[in-house]
């Protein structure tokens, strides 16, 4: 009975000291109600690459969703099955208040339908447990280059809007 009073009297997990936004490249939050199989996410991450970072990790998809909502990592990694509210819950959830964060989920179940939820909530990747290092660098590196692209349109735009408002105010032809 004191095993099951633990699991609803659970506090969440605390955000990492070290999360310092900015200083990282790819900031992200593990969700994963398993202790062992966050634990070694978390290690696998930081073995990876040093701009990869843990910025929290949280036990079940409504401590996540906090996290989420107050760190905008730009991944999250979360398990599908957790109590209080599953991954696909919390991706809905997230969606819902304009938070559109790329997203990898991992389960143990190889079962059509929940790659067939996360699929239409847009999710980047779905794996499968036990994670490989090679996997999760896949994974990792490909969202990374996504994110570094997605970053040099926006530059790109944000280049073009400047050079047609001086344009306009100057009297200069765009195309030149």
């Amino acid at each position: 009975m004191l095993g099951l009073l633990c699991c609803y009297t659970y506090q969440p997990i605390n955000i990492i000291q070290s999360h310092q936004k900015g200083r990282c490249e790819l900031n992200i939050v593990v969700v994963e109600d398993e202790v062992k199989s966050r634990e070694g996410i978390i290690r696998l991450i930081n073995s990876i690459d040093k701009t990869y970072n843990v910025v929290a990790e949280a036990d079940n998809g409504y401590d996540g969703l906090k996290y989420v909502e107050s760190l905008k990592p730009d991944l999250i990694i979360c398990d599908i099955r957790m109590p209080k509210m599953d991954g696909l819950e919390m991706i809905y959830q997230l969606q819902r208040k304009d938070i559109y964060t790329k997203t990898v989920i991992i389960s143990g179940y190889a079962e059509f339908e929940y790659a067939k939820k996360g699929i239409y909530l847009g999710i980047e990747d779905y794996l499968l447990k036990p994670i490989t290092y090679v996997d999760m660098k896949k994974v990792l590196d490909k969202i990374k280059k996504k994110l570094d692209n997605e970053k040099k349109e926006e530059i790109r735009k944000e280049f073009m809007r400047k050079r047609i408002f001086e344009s306009l105010l100057l009297g200069d032809d765009v195309a030149q």
